[in-house]
């Protein structure tokens, strides 16, 4: 028996999200490569990205990790010397 998406909102929603999810990953780790030849790392360049195409902007270092799936030590900036 197949089932028809468009007749269960809920998992049309859930294959919508899926997809919108993967363009914006896509969307950042492509932005994020311009960055890098500007010099920066390439996690850097990532987070600037997601910065940039984020509604709103605003994030917090732990939802950065959370979106990366990054160690928190990865995303912090080198320390001074």
């Amino acid at each position: 028996m197949k089932l028809n998406y468009f007749c269960h909102p809920e998992s049309n929603m859930a294959g919508i999200m899926a997809v919108q999810d993967k363009v914006t990953r896509e969307t950042v780790e492509e932005t994020g490569k311009v960055f890098e030849k500007f010099g920066l790392t390439p996690m850097q360049g990532r987070i600037i990205a997601y910065f940039a195409i984020s509604d709103p902007p605003e994030k917090t270092f732990d939802e950065l990790v959370k979106y990366f799936k990054a160690s928190k030590a990865h995303s912090r900036p080198p320390k001074r010397k």
